[in-house]
């Protein structure tokens, strides 16, 4: 039809048209939904836990080295530090506080 009125080449640029909408369209298309979450991998029923909260309520945290605080924040305050030379592993323990820093 558009041959007709315009010619070959507007049909070709309408088809050239319509295919790169179709693969800027795909992605969102096939886009991720809820049971393709990474982070939730298990098979518990979540449907129905809908009040119960995906993460801990957090207010810091402490990294150890042999039972050393090295690093500590809460709340927005730090204190300590930490430097690992290149190639060299360490072993860190975290733990996470709460607002009583428990």
């Amino acid at each position: 039809m558009f041959t007709y009125f315009f010619g070959r080449d507007f049909s070709v640029a309408i088809s050239r048209l319509m295919l790169i909408s179709l693969v800027a369209l795909l992605p969102f298309m096939g886009g991720c939904g809820e049971e393709d979450n990474p982070i939730v991998d298990d098979d518990h029923d979540h449907e129905h836990d809908h009040d119960a909260p995906l993460h801990a309520d957090v207010d810091g945290f402490n990294l150890e080295i042999d039972g050393k605080v090295v690093y500590h924040q809460h709340q927005g305050h730090h204190e300590g530090g930490l430097t690992v030379p290149v190639g060299e592993e360490i072993e860190i323990h975290v733990h996470f506080l709460d607002a009583n820093e428990a």
